[in-house]
């Protein structure tokens, strides 16, 4: 395998990782009082906390299918993972003032998922696929042919 690869699934390794750790903090929050008047109530300054909830778990599982997809060598794998990613940065940028606010050291996992990101997202939109017929172009945005 060489440095590519290696680096490839490593970072896609740690992603989902990430996304794992996700899914698996709310509960521990939750148990420990996060959302003293429930799920369903206005918690968080104006927000109903079960939407931030199903946001959170879907951005995990979006990253995780499109990761595992993007390794097998999958036609959607790519694009699904862009969009996860994406996810991740928004909610990474989108907390960050929170952890700043209250506890600078839970900055840290944010600015980890940014980090990967910006290794991530280029690797993501430069790799050519295998599927193409030498000297085929491929645009980032492209569906490519059917897998």
């Amino acid at each position: 395998m060489d440095i590519k690869s290696r680096l490839k699934v490593i970072l896609v390794t740690l992603l989902i990782l990430n996304s794992i750790w996700v899914v698996l903090l709310w509960p521990f929050d939750i148990a420990n009082g996060a959302f003293p008047r429930g799920l369903l109530a206005n918690n968080m300054g104006g927000s109903i906390p079960i939407f931030r909830l199903a946001a959170e778990f879907l951005m995990a599982a979006i990253t995780v299918v499109g990761l595992i997809g993007w390794v097998q060598g999958k036609r959607w794998g790519r694009g699904l993972s862009l969009l996860g990613i994406g996810m991740f940065c928004y909610s990474a940028i989108n907390s960050m003032g929170w952890a700043f606010t209250n506890n600078p050291i839970l900055a840290a996992p944010m600015l980890f998922t940014l980090l990967l990101a910006a290794i991530l997202v280029p690797m993501l939109l430069c790799e050519k696929s295998a599927s193409r017929a030498p000297g085929v172009q491929e645009s980032a945005l492209s569906p490519g042919p059917p897998a």
